[in-house]
């Protein structure tokens, strides 16, 4: 699956786009979150306006892809760099030096045609420090990678709070279960409220269950946020009201940080608290909000999470068709944009 970034986190790397690309490559894996291997990344650059540098519009990671689909990889890139005056394409890893000379041939001849101003393919087995990388189609151009763990670009990552894994693996590992028993109580205890419970009835009214998730965010912003069995399946069953789950997807386009940030924490905790099925509502909750917030890479292992645990939620499939068709965040922001009625009102403390 690719990985599309629009990259809050590079609006807080500040790089040198005009000059050494080792600067760049070095800030790919701290915007994606992990060192990628045997990958294509592709980025798009904004022009810089009022004489100020060019930035990173898009970032996106692909696995190398094999011969036969290069024309196809190649045109999966074009809607995220048509019009771009500059795209740079590292090729990461493969089996020998310049690897991937078929994609790199149709990516060339695609993106010309979609009108890039400019367009960099450089090569390198690996992003280490001292690396060394080269470039497809100018023999005198290439370098080495700077110091990835001492240098500036590490020391502004970590001033920016990013934090980068070691592999994508190692990212995905964010997800997994907590503690697999009380997942399997939870599991348990689940299936015997199923049974109790009427066939058309709901198990919350939506005040009920604006009250259950305002009070789960809250904790989370005040940094408190423990759940019992019981939060967890009062959650679950809150979400079974759709006026519920359509506020809570609206918390990812509200204009206050601290919300989306603090429903986030709330998203994740109940992905790696919560069993299946149950647990792909907030794996899905916790994608939206990801990928409007510009993390695409995060968002496309927590939707590849709740399609496991759900292979027929709908919302989840549809938000990995709109991240495989690589769609603007912006795009997809209308889903959240439910009934200001529905307004959560997280931090305004009730009598």
């Amino acid at each position: 699956m690719a990985t599309s970034t629009r990259p809050a986190a590079q609006g807080r790397v500040n790089l040198n786009l005009s000059s050494d690309p080792g600067e760049l490559i070095a800030a790919v894996s701290p915007i994606l979150g992990f060192r990628p291997a045997n990958s294509i990344v592709v980025i798009a650059h904004n022009r810089g306006e009022r004489g100020r540098p060019g930035s990173i519009g898009h970032l996106v990671r692909s696995d190398l892809p094999p011969p036969e689909y290069a024309l196809a990889a190649a045109e999966r890139f074009v809607p995220i760099v048509s019009g771009k005056f500059r795209v740079t394409v590292l090729v990461i890893g493969g089996e020998s030096k310049f690897a991937c000379e078929e994609f790199v041939e149709a990516a060339q001849e695609r993106f010309t045609v979609a009108g890039v101003g400019e367009v960099h393919f450089l090569w390198l087995k690996e992003i280490r420090t001292g690396e060394p990388w080269h470039c497809y189609h100018e023999p005198d151009c290439g370098g080495e990678l700077p110091d990835l763990e001492g240098g500036r670009i590490a020391a502004v990552a970590a001033s920016a709070g990013l934090v980068t894994f070691s592999s994508r693996e190692a990212s995905v590992a964010r997800l997994d279960a907590v503690d697999p028993e009380a997942i399997a109580r939870r599991s348990r205890q689940l299936d015997a409220a199923a049974d109790k419970a009427e066939p058309d009835s709901r198990t919350m009214v939506p005040e009920q269950g604006f009250a259950v998730v305002r009070d789960a965010i809250r904790r989370a912003h005040r940094g408190r946020l423990e759940l019992t069995d019981k939060d967890v399946l009062d959650l679950v069953f809150a979400m079974q009201n759709t006026e519920v789950r359509d506020a809570c997807l609206a918390v990812a386009v509200r204009p206050r940080e601290q919300v989306g940030m603090a429903a986030e924490q709330v998203w994740l905790t109940l992905v790696r608290e919560c069993p299946p099925p149950e647990r792909a509502q907030f794996a899905t909750l916790l994608a939206f909000s990801s990928y409007l917030r510009g993390d695409g890479t995060f968002a496309g292992m927590a939707v590849d999470n709740a399609l496991a645990a759900d292979p027929g939620h709908l919302l989840a499939g549809l938000l990995s068709r709109a991240m495989e068709a690589m769609l603007p965040p912006d795009r997809l922001a209308d889903l959240g944009r439910a009934n200001p009625a529905l307004d959560l009102d997280l931090f305004t403390d009730r009598a």
